[in-house]
C-alpha cells in the first residue's frame, strides 16, 4: 500500500519541487541562467531577462555564448565550468539588441538536476560598492580562484 502511495504522489512531489527550484532562482536579482552541456539556454530568472532584454520563451533553447560581446570567451568558460564544478572572476558583457551593454563577473558553478545531470551558469553583475575592498570576496577569504586575474 505504501508503494502505491509513494507512486501516486511522485507527480505532485516533483510539482512542488519544480515550483520551489522556480522561486529560489526568481528570488535572486541576478541574472541567473541555466545552461546545457552543448551551451543551450535551458532556463532563466527575471534577472537575465533584464539584462537581455528577451523573454524567457525567445531565450530558451538560444545559444548562451551569444548574448556576450565576447562570445568566444563565454564558450570557453562553459565547459570549464561543468569539467571543474567552478568558475569564478572572468569580466563579461552583456550585449542587447538596442545597443544597451551590462558588464558582469562571469561565476559560474555546476549544479545537478534530478537526473544528476550538471547545469547552470550564473553571470553576476560587475558592482563596486563603494568604500569596500576591491579584492575579491574569493581571494579575501581563501576560496579557490581561477579567473584571469590570479
Amino acid at each position: 500500500m505504501l508503494s502505491e502511495f509513494d507512486d501516486a504522489s511522485a507527480p505532485a512531489r516533483k510539482e512542488t519541487e519544480q515550483r520551489y527550484e522556480r522561486s529560489l532562482i526568481e528570488a535572486n536579482p541576478d541574472a541567473l541562467v541555466a545552461i546545457s552541456r552543448e551551451g543551450k539556454i535551458t532556463d532563466v530568472n527575471a534577472g537575465m531577462i533584464k539584462v537581455t532584454g528577451v523573454p524567457r520563451k525567445m531565450l530558451i533553447g538560444t545559444e548562451f555564448a551569444g548574448y556576450f560581446t565576447d562570445p568566444k570567451l563565454a564558450r570557453e568558460l562553459s565547459p570549464r565550468a561543468f569539467a571543474d564544478g567552478v568558475v569564478i572572476g572572468y569580466p563579461l558583457t552583456f550585449h542587447r539588441e538596442d545597443g544597451n551593454r551590462t558588464d558582469v563577473i562571469f561565476n559560474a558553478g555546476d549544479f545537478n538536476d534530478a537526473q544528476g545531470e550538471a547545469l547552470g551558469v550564473c553571470p553576476r553583475r560587475h558592482r563596486k560598492p563603494p568604500g569596500r575592498s576591491k579584492v575579491p570576496v574569493a581571494r579575501r577569504i581563501g576560496a579557490r580562484r581561477d579567473g584571469p586575474d590570479q
